[in-house]
């Protein structure tokens, strides 16, 4: 069976919704006393180490000149440091970058970031993969278009995935199913979405996700407050699939939307993201930085 969680920071709300850290990406300052320095280098140049590797340097503009993976069980943990900017500041040759995956973590990864993380000052999350992980098929989970870019891929392997916004950006939402990339036994949908941990600026970017019921509760309705037109109109539109259904009753005026949403969307509702959950994974990010280690509880 797939490893999904390893890290404590996992979180499950009252749907059965299951939240975590799928990605984290961290930066800080390599302190500039000479035996920090001494010691960062030592470690990363150990060739005795075999479960760090390095890449050529790089010396474009805009670039991390090093780079260094460090092999885990389930995941790799990426460093990266001496940013080739675009001035003359002596911060750039001592900024350090750390990526990982604190769900596919166990100790012994997290004591190799300590390693890191202790020759560092003034430490701050770049970004965060926040993975709400609803217990539906992919099938029946629909990421809808908003301002942001949208983007729609049907792999035959990995299934139907959905994008919005710009990759790398901290507004960038993953919809994609689970149980396929996994190979899980039960079905899931994963929603990713790419941000920073804090609530203010999290509600800003969540997106809308509808989630179906199934036909029965359409069959269920009654239309006796409903003309034989607006009748006719209702039946077409349960015929689309979701994203049509929401699109086509935009094009309606506001009175028209209100009386018909019921019928045309009655087989759906709305995914609604547990905020306690959410900050309880923002929460376990921040304390981590703060107190400097990734294996404390919540």
């Amino acid at each position: 069976m797939p490893v999904l969680y390893n890290s404590n920071c996992l979180f499950e709300d009252s749907q059965g919704i299951k939240y975590s850290c799928d990605m984290l990406r961290i930066q800080g300052l390599l302190s500039d006393d000479g035996y920090t320095i001494e010691e960062f280098n030592a470690y990363f140049r150990d060739e005795t180490n075999i479960r760090i590797s390095d890449t050529a340097v790089n010396t474009a503009i805009g670039k991390y000149k090093f780079l260094w993976n460090i092999s885990c069980l389930h995941t790799t943990i990426t460093v990266l440091h001496c940013f080739n900017g675009y001035t003359n500041s002596k911060d750039d040759n001592r900024r350090v970058v750390i990526e990982f995956n604190p769900n596919k973590m166990v100790y012994d990864d997290y004591n190799e970031i300590h390693k890191v993380l202790r020759c560092l000052v003034e430490v701050s999350v770049v970004r965060c993969d926040l993975a709400c992980d609803i217990p539906v098929g992919r099938d029946f989970c629909h990421l809808l278009k908003d301002k942001r870019n949208y983007q729609y891929c049907d792999f035959n392997e990995s299934g139907i995935t959905e994008y919005l916004g710009v990759r790398n950006n901290t507004n960038f939402v993953k919809l994609y199913d689970k149980t396929k990339e996994s190979k899980l036994d039960t079905p899931a949908t994963r929603l990713e979405i790419t941000c920073k941990p804090q609530m203010i600026e999290f509600k800003k970017i969540i997106p809308k996700v509808i989630v179906e019921k199934g036909q029965f509760e359409l069959e269920l309705m009654s239309y006796d407050n409903i003309s034989k037109s607006q009748l006719a109109t209702i039946k077409v539109l349960q015929g689309l699939d979701v994203n049509t259904r929401v699109k086509a009753l935009k094009s309606f005026s506001y009175r028209q939307r209100k009386k018909l949403s019921p019928y045309v969307l009655a087989d759906t509702y709305e995914l609604k993201l547990d905020s306690k959950c959410v900050n309880a994974v923002f929460q376990w990010i921040n304390n981590a930085i703060y107190n400097r280690s990734f294996t404390m509880t919540s």
